[in-house]
């Protein structure tokens, strides 16, 4: 057993270099770096599906850093991305030294992808807090006591999730975006997402959402950057402890704001694409908010700009939705699949994940969410709202 304050401020220590990670490559116009992503690859609703190396090297540097500090980890760590860019036509591996001050060989992985000098130097700066970067934000004392196995965990990562956002958005778009707000498209919908689930039961165990593009933020810790604070959002949800860092007083400001420019009172769901058939069953019974990428859309529903986060289509995957689903859990919330729902009401079990068949992942439809789902906080109150739009099915 180890203590789990520990493996959650490694952790979160490691998704906030991620966060820093993903800001700098931008400033520094590095997502251009982009690969178009193979059929067994891509999202199973996308027509094209890209990966930037800003998701290449931000899951390279999260496993590095549970492996190399929990070796129990070793083998356990998962990502939606390969370990691999193509540059110019050449495929560069990104493979990272287990030792945090091996700085030559994380110069010859960036400097074999990237040709700006500046760039290289931050972020080694930052992947091996050799500079101003240092420090840890997140410290043990920052959680309660719990214990974690080890050897019975294993992880779900997302490195840049919406990753159409990250590539095509400006950042003057959204130098002034805090989480008391929500919007349907830019850079405040990127997030990097990681989850630890029990290999055993399939259960979440803990989570986070990061977003690196955030002005003002609404958690504690914000961990600035020369361009945007990073916002953090972890939860717990073991059979002895729930506990998370939302903080419930501005979700309360929320739903006040929200209940007062509603027109109606009806329940708010965010949906992912969906066909127009269950989006007339949904009508008249729920309204609508839009914004894109799944963590964000979860956010929505953390946050108290919704009620639920609806999936009917698919494209949804363990990466999306481990991590999201800890923190859902560690506040009384639960994920139930939308097609069991429509065929057997309230007799259904929720969701849980799996390690892949193998790593990196050479297909992607073993780790799809297929029937799609309802990711809700008050679940008995959402489901009881959905159970009229599907009586006619």
């Amino acid at each position: 057993m180890t203590l789990g304050g520990e493996l959650l401020s490694a952790l979160c220590n490691s998704v906030e270099r991620a966060c820093l990670i993903a800001v700098e490559l931008k400033r520094f116009l590095c997502n251009s770096l982009i690969e178009a992503k193979e059929d067994e690859l891509k999202n199973e609703n996308a027509q094209s599906d890209f990966k930037t190396f800003a998701d290449v090297l931000i899951q390279q540097v999260i496993i590095r850093d549970l492996e190399s500090s929990f070796s129990e980890l070793k083998g356990q760590v998962f990502g939606e991305e390969s370990d691999k860019i193509t540059v110019h036509g050449k495929v560069v591996p990104v493979k990272l030294s287990e030792s945090d001050s091996d700085v030559v060989q994380t110069h010859h992985v960036l400097s074999e992808v990237l040709k700006n000098k500046e760039c290289i130097e931050t972020l080694i700066d930052i992947i091996h807090r050799k500079g101003k970067f240092q420090e840890n934000l997140w410290m043990s004392g920052d959680f309660d006591d719990f214990e974690i196995d080890l050897g019975n965990l294993a992880f779900w990562i997302d490195p840049i999730d919406c990753t159409k956002e990250y590539i095509k958005a400006a950042i003057k778009d959204c130098r002034d975006f805090d989480n008391r707000r929500t919007v349907e498209q830019g850079l405040p919908c990127v997030t990097c997402l990681v989850g630890a689930f029990d290999v055993t039961s399939g259960t979440p165990i803990l989570g986070v959402i990061a977003q690196p593009f955030v002005s003002t933020s609404v958690s504690i810790k914000p961990r600035t950057s020369e361009v945007f604070n990073s916002e953090l959002f972890w939860g717990i949800c073991t059979p002895k402890l729930k506990a998370t860092n939302i903080n419930q007083e501005i979700v309360k400001e929320i739903g006040i704001a929200r209940k007062a420019n509603a027109s109606t009172e009806l329940p708010v769901t965010v949906l992912s694409k969906s066909s127009n058939d269950f989006l007339q069953a949904l009508s008249g019974h729920f309204d609508s908010i839009r914004t894109c990428g799944a963590g964000k859309k979860c956010l929505t529903t953390l946050l108290g700009f919704s009620d639920c986060f609806i999936n009917s289509s698919g494209g949804v995957y363990f990466w999306d939705m481990c991590g999201p689903h800890a923190i859902l859990l560690a506040l009384g919330g639960e994920i139930f699949s939308l097609m069991e729902f429509k065929e057997n009401g309230l007799e259904m079990k929720p969701i849980r994940y799996a390690v892949p068949s193998k790593f990196p992942l050479e297909q992607v439809s073993e780790c799809c969410l297929k029937n799609g789902f309802i990711y809700a906080l008050e679940y008995e109150k959402v489901l009881s709202k959905l159970k009229p739009c599907f009586l006619s099915e």
